[in-house]
């Protein structure tokens, strides 16, 4: 095998060889660094787009929407050359996953993958993944940014039309005042979506199936949360003091839509509000038999159990003394 064989047979692209396998114009015996041409054909008969960098030993170009790396016509320094840049692919793939994953062109990040393939390629590796660390840190910045604007619309959808539903009810039924309060939930939830996308605290996704998944639940849960706070109000359960820790000065003020929207708004807004408000008021260890009143129960049952015993045997005993009949123990 001579040097160009060997140099084509190593490439840190897997997809070297080409995607169809189809015959290259030149064969690799005879393609040499100096072929690397604009409008040309590679090896592996690919269209050279563009030449980034051409030296004696190594050229790198754009073939096939992919940075391509010809190395040196000598096989022992193409190996060399291959075993440089080996460190990089990690980087390198990482950057062109994030590209492909938010529907960018990989060809945005050819520039720097050709200087750090470039940087490797001239013994600088430290350099090189600097600069593919600093092309993945805004790729990673455009990512967060662009889901953070797809995540809008998909809040919008579910929280507005949701909400505006619930206030046209409103004008049937009889439970005017919990509908009022479950559409304020629903526009707490998205004031409290809208403020996390603006404070980036939420993390969303760049697919738009998942952000319309975690919009519709922090909806429903804004929804249910009005809905159960109203009821746990008015059924005398909870008090207005008690969800707004403030004591009244003042009669009770009376219930109406404001009131109920108002409640609703927060309940949606907070999400901690109802469970806090519940685990304050209805402590789960309540609910539950501490330990020392665990044992005193064992300890009656016990008690109990015995006298019982021996009620039976003293009545065994006179039946004897009677010679009546045996009586068993109850």
């Amino acid at each position: 095998m001579d040097a160009q064989s060997s140099a084509q047979s190593i490439s840190p692209d897997p997809r070297a060889t080409g995607k169809d396998g189809a015959s290259s114009p030149a064969s690799p015996r005879d393609f040499k660094i100096s072929d690397i041409v604009v409008g040309e054909i590679d090896s592996s008969g690919r269209l050279i787009k563009e030449v980034f960098a051409k030296f004696s030993d190594f050229a790198i170009y754009s073939a096939d929407n992919r940075i391509q790396v010809q190395f040196s016509d000598d096989a022992a320094l193409a190996r060399q050359q291959n075993e440089k840049i080996g460190a990089l692919q990690p980087y390198r793939e990482k950057l062109e996953y994030f590209a492909e994953e938010q529907g960018s062109p990989a060809a945005k990040y050819h520039r720097q993958i050709a200087v750090a393939l470039r940087l490797g390629l001239l013994d600088q590796t430290t350099l090189a993944i600097s600069v593919l660390e600093d092309a993945i840190q805004k790729a990673v910045e455009e990512r967060a940014r662009n889901s953070r604007i797809s995540f809008i619309p998909a809040a919008t959808l579910m929280a507005l039309p949701v909400a505006g539903v619930l206030l046209a009810l409103t004008t049937v039924g009889n439970d005017r005042d919990v509908t009022f309060a479950m559409a304020g939930g629903a526009l707490g939830a998205y004031l409290s979506m809208a403020i996390g996308i603006r404070t980036r605290a939420l993390s969303p996704e760049v697919s738009s199936i998942p952000n319309y998944v975690d919009s519709g639940l922090r909806v429903a849960i804004g929804i249910l949360s009005a809905g159960a706070l109203l009821l746990l109000l008015t059924s005398g359960l909870v008090s207005l003091a008690a969800i707004t820790g403030i004591e009244p000065t003042a009669p009770d003020v009376p219930l109406d839509w404001r009131l109920a929207m108002i409640l609703g708004f927060a309940a949606g807004f907070l999400e901690r509000l109802l469970p806090d408000l519940l685990s304050k008021n209805f402590p789960a260890d309540d609910l539950q038999p501490q330990p020392s009143d665990l044992k005193a129960q064992i300890a009656t049952a016990v008690a109990a159990t015995e006298l019982k015993k021996k009620q039976a045997d003293a009545r065994n005993t006179a039946a004897n003394d009677q010679g009546g009949q045996i009586l068993q123990p109850g």
